[in-house]
């Protein structure tokens, strides 16, 4: 039993060292985007694929925030996307309106969600940066 405690601990910080470790990476790669790239929509290209290729997702998505309307900046993966949203909707518009993060396990059972993939049950969203 002690063994397999001290198993599950070691994976637990290995996977949490893992995280940290991405996270740092995808950190330095915005800075250096930030520092190197004259136009902006290079630095949202290069923060969306950094973000999927530092945590191996599948699709990704920035939107920006201009007058309640979220608008579609770039994303990776998704063949149908929703170029804008009013945030009184969705999720996305749930986050941006109350500066919350949310990890959506199952989005079947959110009311809030609007879905631009047939099957897609899982998202998290960033609250966006205040200050």
């Amino acid at each position: 039993i002690d063994l397999r405690q001290s198993e599950m601990l070691y994976e637990d910080l290995y996977n949490s060292t893992w995280r940290q470790a991405q996270e740092l990476s995808l950190l330095v790669r915005v800075r250096e985007a930030l520092a190197n790239k004259v136009q902006f929509a290079d630095v949202i290209r290069t923060v969306v694929e950094a973000t999927a290729e530092a945590f191996g997702y599948d699709y990704v998505t920035i939107y920006l925030l201009r007058d309640d309307v979220l608008h579609l900046q770039y994303h990776i993966g998704y063949e149908n996307t929703i170029p804008q949203m009013p945030i009184n909707k969705g999720v996305i518009g749930r986050v941006a309106r109350t500066g919350e993060a949310a990890l959506i396990e199952d989005c079947r059972l959110d009311p809030d969600f609007i879905g631009a993939i047939e099957g897609l049950y899982s998202m998290w969203k960033l609250a966006p940066h205040s200050g």
